[in-house]
């Protein structure tokens, strides 16, 4: 399995459950992140990168012995977990 690192580091800092942040602050320490260019355009490739990726498990990225941000029951409700709360935010702050 190819190392997502930017996304992984997301997903345990900001996202986990164990951060403890509420939704909204989340949401916050996310849109402050994606703001960088640099950063949205690594978080965007590594992204690309994995929705190509068959050997990628979703589920598994998203609740592993590490972290859990969201316990999805199949690997298309993980996905799109992933695709509406950072995908849709990258390509809506690209289009500006």
């Amino acid at each position: 399995m190819v190392n997502y690192q930017t996304l992984q580091n997301l997903l345990v800092s900001v996202m986990s459950v164990d951060v403890g942040l509420s939704e909204e602050r989340e949401e916050a320490v996310l849109m402050t992140s994606l703001q960088k260019p640099e950063y949205r355009s690594r978080l965007k490739e590594e992204l690309e990168e994995a929705f190509t990726d068959s050997n990628l498990s979703w589920v598994n990225l998203l609740d592993n012995e590490r972290y859990c941000v969201f316990s999805a029951d199949s690997e298309d409700e993980a996905r799109n977990f992933i695709i509406e709360r950072i995908w849709d935010k990258i390509i809506l702050l690209d289009s500006k």
